[in-house]
């Protein structure tokens, strides 16, 4: 049975509960605009990105997009908690939308407040961020394929965050049908693209997310390859053997419905001290 969400309150949470009833996400979801949004949080202006872990105001900063990833990428390797941002290209203007923060389990997640509704009604433009931490869920029994594979799952979108693209997506295309909406993950691996395929958008079908649901590694029919690549080795860290291996999992992710791409070719140490 498809997943039915009519009024998506975006807790990342409440879509790991609902992956039980269902793995599937009807494409371009009309989300009620008559649905009552809150005011926009008070905002404050910051120097840098960072992750806010207070109730108050939204943080904004000034900053370019390479500017911002590469703060971004500091974030990821050093907080252990997912944080939220849009960034909005025609202002250069990165603006908080994510509020608890919190680690549950083996898993990080934030909510997405009534901000982010705003700012998808407002701009016809907008680059939806957040970073997944550094794993620290690893076992001390774990081997090095378990570990190669949290440390994989640290660039990769899950269920819940392609759940909740798509549902925004289709919240965005209410408002702008030619705009353009970008989402991103930022990781200490790189940065993550993903979204829906234009075929997916004009057809408005129900779209598959079970494989988002399983790790797209295994552990026998990748084991000759693993050790080509020699990410079995380091499995813990971020060099070009875990790149190469998160890049042909975010192909093996991709199909005629979704697509997930990723690059660690942004060179965060230079794009950082350019502000």
């Amino acid at each position: 049975m498809p997943l039915l969400i009519k009024k998506p309150r975006l807790g990342l949470a409440l879509y790991l509960l609902m992956l039980a009833a269902s793995l599937a996400v009807p494409a371009l979801l009309a989300a009620e605009q008559t649905r009552p949004i809150q005011p926009l949080r008070p905002l404050q202006q910051a120097d840098r990105l960072q992750v806010n872990t207070g109730g108050g105001p939204a943080l904004v900063v000034q900053a370019t997009q390479d500017e911002g990833e590469a703060q971004l990428r500091q974030l990821a390797e050093t907080s252990g908690l997912e944080e939220g941002w849009a960034y909005i290209p025609s202002e250069t203007l990165w603006i908080e939308i994510a509020s608890g923060e919190k680690v549950n389990g083996r898993k990080t997640y934030h909510v997405l407040d009534d901000t982010v509704y705003l700012l998808l009604k407002k701009y016809d433009d907008i680059v939806l961020y957040h970073i997944h931490p550094r794993s620290t869920f690893r076992s001390d029994i774990d081997g090095p394929f378990k570990q190669l594979q949290w440390t994989v799952g640290e660039a990769l979108p899950s269920y819940s965050d392609m759940a909740v693209m798509i549902n925004l997506s289709g919240f965005f295309h209410n408002f702008h049908p030619d705009g353009k909406i970008d989402w991103r993950i930022v990781s200490r691996h790189g940065v993550t693209r993903y979204g829906m395929t234009p075929e997916a958008i004009a057809a408005k079908d129900t779209i598959e997310l079970k494989k988002f649901s399983y790790r797209p590694l295994d552990q026998d029919d990748d084991a000759e390859w693993l050790q080509q690549t020699g990410a079995i080795y380091d499995p813990m860290g971020s060099g070009k053997a875990v790149q190469k291996v998160i890049s042909k999992c975010a192909n093996r992710l991709s199909g005629p419905q979704v697509w997930v791409a990723f690059s660690p070719l942004i060179d965060f140490t230079t794009a950082s001290q350019r502000k």
